[in-house]
């Protein structure tokens, strides 16, 4: 392996190769971007990041032609081009090869570590006759890959490039984006099965852009993850969950909690823990009614930082939900290591139920599960009556959907909560027809 940026030896033999290539054969260049190498890095440390970097390395090479060229391109990048393919789909059989290549973990003293691989794949054509234009379509292609789920791989096409450019746009817009004020929340009613309970609200981010047109939170979130903005985008969430819950709490208005979603990367930061009891304190809201809605992969990573912030949350009566439970990992460990109190059934089970009794089953399971840990459960993206009965029948704790509420400004939360004080249940606020669901 050579570093691309350092051998002119690569770019000259790439460009010889596609110069060269003859009538009938297939030239395909690889960009390959290790998944989940940054967190590693991060929380272990640079050297354990290199001991990786290497290994997979290793045994990404041990899985090409010694015809093909290999390439370290920059940081946890990787160049890799074939040549001499009888047909295309052969770069598809080489990439899926490549990230089996990596499944298997790496054991460094007590940690054991695993990282994927997104690939993109560009083969030569009109528009593509040089090595810049083809690396670029395959980064293009490896970024396109890393979006739709990432441990995959994706060939260039002209829809991977415009997603890219969208999610360039979208980052570019972030930047600023609060101080222009162009977030705002919305507050859905969690509602439990005793009808004598109190509701518990969610706050929601929006973001209504400059040209009067919401950009929906599944894309600008992971944009926001991935560029930092979600740090400073969290914080502001955090304060004005807290702000309002306080205003309302004011106003005699009652529930039960304010519950806000935190992402991985805010838990990883320094002082979080000490910044959300101080956002806390700052409002007169008390910890133990400001619930932190968490995915199970910011909690897949048992480190000393992660252990320090929710040993304060203990401490101060933080409680700790688990969001879209059942679509992250298998290794449920965590459950027991951290301080959980709620468990979030994903939309997508609750949906399932009416036509698949083995979903019906995992629904059953996971009320069963959190039970058995002493957890309450509750079932998100309930919209029908059936849906309702199915899962009070078997025990779930709280509901969340469009069946009760759809996410409403704070005046119209306020409202839901004085009609429901008075009627002594949730009252009636349909959806509007076409509205389209979207709870992050």
């Amino acid at each position: 392996m050579c570093s691309l940026n350092s051998s002119a030896a690569f770019d000259a033999s790439v460009k010889t190769l596609l110069e060269a290539r003859q009538h009938g054969t297939v030239l395909a260049m690889l960009f390959i971007g290790l998944d989940g190498f940054k967190a590693i890095n991060d929380t272990f440390g640079h050297a354990t990041g290199d001991v990786l970097l290497k290994a997979a390395a290793s045994r990404l090479h041990q899985n090409l032609r010694n015809a093909d060229l290999f390439a370290r391109f920059n940081g946890d990048e990787f160049i890799v081009v074939l040549r001499d393919l009888a047909d295309p789909e052969d770069a598809g059989h080489v990439a899926r090869k490549l990230i089996a290549s990596l499944a298997a973990p790496l054991h460094r003293d007590d940690a054991t570590l695993k990282v994927g691989a997104s690939i993109g794949i560009a083969l030569p054509d009109d528009a593509r006759q040089d090595f810049d234009a083809l690396l670029r379509a395959a980064d293009a292609a490896m970024h396109a890959a890393k979006e739709t789920g990432r441990n995959t791989f994706q060939y260039y096409s002209q829809d991977a490039l415009a997603h890219i450019q969208r999610r360039l746009e979208i980052e570019h817009a972030l930047h600023g984006a609060l101080e222009r004020e162009e977030f705002h929340l919305v507050y859905q009613p969690l509602v439990g099965s005793d009808p004598g309970r109190a509701p518990a609200i969610e706050a929601l981010l929006r973001w209504m852009r400059p040209d009067g047109e919401p950009c929906n939170p599944a894309e600008f979130i992971p944009v926001a993850e991935r560029c930092g903005e979600i740090v400073r985008i969290g914080e502001w969430v955090l304060d004005e969950a807290c702000r309002q819950a306080s205003v309302w709490l004011a106003a005699g208005l009652e529930f039960e909690r304010i519950a806000v979603n935190v992402s991985a990367m805010q838990l990883r930061e320094p002082g979080f823990a000490e910044q959300v009891i101080g956002i806390c304190e700052r409002h007169g809201w008390p910890p133990q009614r400001l619930e932190l809605e968490l995915t199970e992969s910011a909690l897949i990573r048992d480190t000393e930082v992660l252990r320090q912030c929710f040993d304060t949350f203990e401490r101060h009566g933080v409680p700790l939900a688990v969001d879209d439970f059942g679509t992250g990992f298998s290794n449920l460990h965590y459950l027991n290591r951290f301080p959980v109190q709620r468990l979030k059934i994903d939309r997508s089970f609750v949906h399932g139920m009416r036509q698949d009794t083995g979903t019906a089953e995992v629904t059953q399971a996971i009320v069963q599960l959190g039970h058995a840990l002493g957890m309450q459960v509750v079932a998100e993206g309930v919209e029908t009556p059936l849906e309702e009965a199915m899962l009070q029948r078997q025990g779930c704790d709280e509901m969340q959907g469009y069946l009760y509420s759809r996410p409403l400004p704070p005046r119209d939360m306020a409202q839901w909560l004085r009609r429901r004080n008075e009627m002594g249940r949730e009252p009636a606020l349909p959806a509007r027809p076409g509205t389209p669901i979207v709870t992050l």
